[in-house]
């Protein structure tokens, strides 16, 4: 059986949960699991039980993603489950960036040459550098939205940028 509680207040979820299990225990022979979106939460919720219950047994807590893989293990027990490991996914991305970094750098090329070209046509100088320093320039601008800064101090780097 599925049962799914919303609430955005944490504390009358743990107490509709301690409640829960102090009516209507689970079987001994069966183990409850308890879905939580992170593992801190799921310590949270835990002690909030066993204060509430004075015990904590024939319950687990189990993240999201965890929950996840032993539903698909348990559908398709042939499937090897280790690629949806953190360490992988996490060096799956890391491989595909440096992938991403070779495209670049082709395309880089592929303007020089362009640019080169039309440069010879109009007797303009290499602008290779300024391609690059508009690349690096963009690659900033990413990084100083994603980082946590209150707005002003956002808004006055990225004008600093735009006046470089």
């Amino acid at each position: 059986m599925l049962n799914l509680y919303k609430s955005n207040k944490i504390e009358v979820i743990s107490e509709l949960l301690a409640e829960e299990l102090k009516i209507c225990p689970p079987p001994i022979n069966e183990k409850l699991e308890i879905v939580v979106p992170n593992y801190f939460l799921g310590n949270w919720l835990r002690e909030q039980i066993t204060i509430k219950n004075k015990i904590s047994a024939l319950y687990e807590l189990k993240t999201i993603s965890t929950y996840t893989e032993s539903l698909l293990t348990n559908f398709f027990p042939a499937i090897d489950m280790s690629a949806w490991n953190f360490e992988s996914i996490k060096w799956g991305i890391i491989d595909s960036m440096e992938e991403l970094k070779k495209h670049q750098e082709q395309l880089l090329q592929q303007m020089d040459k362009k640019h080169n070209q039309e440069s010879v046509e109009e007797g303009h100088s290499n602008t290779r550098q300024q391609a690059q320093t508009m690349l690096k320039l963009e690659e900033l601008r990413d990084m100083i939205m994603v980082l946590d800064m209150e707005d002003d101090l956002k808004t006055s780097a990225l004008t600093a940028l735009d006046q470089v």
